[in-house]
């Protein structure tokens, strides 16, 4: 079970944290990952403060909330995006899923 939580301003990967478990990935485990990137990527003066990112994360997190019967591979590959410009290119926000089933369901 495999699922990648990122952030990517222009081509640059600035914060990212894999789940690799036995099982499926929890919604606590989830929101707590989505955290540990925003506080990552808030070390970049660009995002430290920025609303629209802190509400990526924010919907980045109801996302995991909502996925009633949990996500998978298969279907939910490329789980959440959220693109957002700014002076210094776009920034992403990615929770992806590369392998498994039934994540976020608990």
């Amino acid at each position: 079970m495999s699922v990648v939580f990122q952030v990517q301003v222009g081509s640059d990967n600035i914060a990212s944290r894999s789940y690799n478990g036995a099982g499926p990935c929890s919604r606590a485990e989830g929101k707590r990952l989505l955290e540990e990137i925003y506080t990552e990527a808030c070390r970049e003066r660009l995002l430290s403060g920025n609303q629209e990112f802190r509400n990526a994360i924010d919907s980045a997190k109801r996302a995991i909330d909502n996925a009633v019967g949990g996500a998978d591979a298969g279907v939910n590959r490329a789980f959440y995006r959220k693109q957002f410009a700014t002076n210094k290119g776009y920034v992403r926000v990615d929770v992806e899923i590369h392998r498994g089933n039934g994540h976020f369901r608990s």
